[in-house]
């Protein structure tokens, strides 16, 4: 998939878990993920969450823009 200038290769998982494991390790970049596990992940400081995928801030991350607030910002 390419989108804008990044080039974004889709890797299926069988659950976050998994998936998270391979971001943790560096086997791959980011992960489309849930809000419970990845605000986890970033209290903890092992990740970044860069946005959500709602038209919006969520309720449990407020902190965190919305995906379209993130990507009008980097035009």
């Amino acid at each position: 998939m390419h989108m804008g200038q990044v080039n974004i290769l889709h890797v299926p998982y069988r659950g976050g878990a998994q998936a998270y494991n391979d971001l943790l390790g560096g086997r791959v970049d980011m992960v489309f993920g849930n809000i419970p596990e990845a605000l986890r992940l970033s209290r903890e400081g092992q990740v970044r969450p860069l946005a959500v995928t709602g038209a919006g801030r969520s309720p449990q991350a407020p902190d965190v823009p919305g995906w379209q607030s993130s990507c009008r910002a980097t035009r």
